[in-house]
């Protein structure tokens, strides 16, 4: 089931591009310090560089692969939270979502690009999946923004 085709009214697709190419896909999972879930997966295999948009309220974007290579190494996000991290987009602020087996189990957690701290990052929503289409988080990240 296609997660673009299927977000809960809470979300509204504000830009999207074509996604990327299998080669580009391969290219993240190869530099990515966690095993990418099955559902980011299929949702980059949709479209890239997504900017969705939260009860009216706010924007999130999922960079596309490129990009998660270049800010992950740009703000050196694996030295300053942990090594099993990957930063996958933003909240349109300081926020940066990201993956990672936390002190809430495996997830999409947030944190401020200004305070890289791990004891600081809040578990927004198990997966994407659960996220995007099934609500479980939205109010994080309208809290955190």
């Amino acid at each position: 089931m296609s997660i673009i085709g299927n977000l809960s009214k809470t979300f509204t697709i504000a830009t999207m591009n074509p996604p990327d190419s299998s080669e580009k896909i391969e290219g993240l999972k190869k530099f990515s310090n966690v095993e990418l879930p099955a559902d980011y997966l299929e949702f980059i295999g949709e479209a890239s560089e997504i900017e969705i948009k939260v009860k009216g309220k706010i924007y999130i974007r999922f960079w596309d692969t490129q990009g998660c290579i270049e800010m992950n190494e740009a703000y050196k996000i694996q030295e300053h939270l942990i090594p099993e991290t990957l930063a996958i987009g933003d909240n349109g602020g300081c926020g940066t979502l990201f993956y990672m087996d936390g002190k809430e189990g495996f997830g999409i957690y947030q944190v401020h690009l200004s305070d890289l701290d791990i004891d600081e990052a809040v578990k927004i929503s198990s997966s994407l999946r659960e996220l995007l289409l099934n609500d479980i988080g939205v109010e994080k990240l309208l809290d955190l923004y």
